[in-house]
C-alpha cells in the first residue's frame, strides 16, 4: 500500500514540476543541471521555485540584477503571470521593472521613507526626484546621484 501511495505521489509530483517549467519556459532544458543554465534561466528557475509552492505573497528581492534588457523583459512578464491574483512585494533598483510591475510602491533614502504612491505619483513625486535624480550631474555633489 505505501509503495502504491509512493508512485502516485511521484507521477504527482512530476506533473507539477513539467507545469512549472512550462510556465516559466524552462521545459526544453528540462534535463539539465541548474549550474549549467544561463544566468538569466537560473533566475527564472528560483522563480519557478517560489511559484511552485504556490504562495498568496511573493517576495522578491533583486530579480531583475544581472539580466540583460532582454532577459528583464521575459522575467518582469514572468513576474506579472505568476503574481496573478498574488501580493508581491519587491525590492528592485530598477525603476522601470518597478513601474511596469508595481501598484504601490515605497521610495526609501538610506532607510527612510521618501514616498509611498501609485507609479505615477511616484514619477510626479518632488522628493523622489530630487533624491534620486537633483544631484546626478551635480560635480560638486558628495554623493554623486
Amino acid at each position: 500500500m505505501a509503495i502504491t501511495r509512493t508512485v502516485k505521489s511521484l507521477d504527482r509530483v512530476r506533473r507539477q514540476a513539467e507545469f512549472v517549467l512550462d510556465r516559466i519556459n524552462l521545459s526544453p532544458v528540462s534535463n539539465e543541471l541548474a549550474g549549467t543554465l544561463a544566468y538569466g534561466q537560473q533566475r527564472a528557475l528560483e522563480i519557478g521555485l517560489t511559484i511552485a509552492q504556490d504562495p498568496e505573497l511573493v517576495l522578491l528581492d533583486e530579480p531583475s540584477a544581472g539580466l540583460t534588457p532582454e532577459e528583464t523583459k521575459l522575467i518582469v512578464a514572468l513576474i506579472r503571470e505568476i503574481t496573478t491574483d498574488k501580493t508581491l512585494l519587491i525590492v528592485e533598483h530598477d525603476m522601470d521593472v518597478v513601474f511596469d510591475l508595481a501598484d504601490r510602491i515605497s521610495v526609501l533614502n538610506r532607510g527612510t521613507i521618501v514616498a509611498i504612491g501609485t507609479p505615477t505619483e511616484i514619477k510626479q513625486n518632488e522628493m523622489v526626484k530630487e533624491v534620486y535624480l537633483g544631484n546626478l550631474f551635480d560635480p560638486n555633489s558628495a554623493q554623486g546621484g
